[in-house]
């Protein structure tokens, strides 16, 4: 008998002890049904978004390679020669931030600026 009473403890021989979960293979009520439930949607979710997102790149390869079988290669982008982040797409990027942000604060601003705030 165990010299740990209470303690949740199998005894494995050579004078181990080890706890409980160990010698199961499983964690002794740690899951409840309802996080079980929650457990299985999410995975079920995953499996489905995994799913859409192969499907949907194969559709998007299968396409672009019809599209270089047809014209004997992928048609160029309009910014010919231009790095990603070029200096032309920097300055987009600027000027549809500032647009962004004057249409979002700016009526706020113009308020504050005649309270003199």
């Amino acid at each position: 008998e165990d010299a740990r009473k209470g303690s949740h403890h199998l005894r494995c021989g050579r004078g181990l002890t080890v706890p409980e979960h160990a010698a199961t293979g499983m964690l002794a009520g740690s899951f409840s049904p309802a996080s079980t439930a929650r457990l299985g949607g999410a995975l079920a979710g995953f499996a489905v978004a995994a799913a859409a997102y192969v499907d949907t790149q194969r559709l998007v390869w299968r396409n672009a390679a019809e599209v270089a079988r047809t014209y004997g290669t992928l048609p160029r982008l309009s910014r010919e020669g231009e790095a990603f982040f070029g200096p032309k797409t920097r300055a987009l990027f600027v000027r549809r931030w500032n647009a962004a942000v004057d249409d979002t604060v700016g009526a706020l601003a113009g308020e504050l600026a005649k309270r003199g705030l």
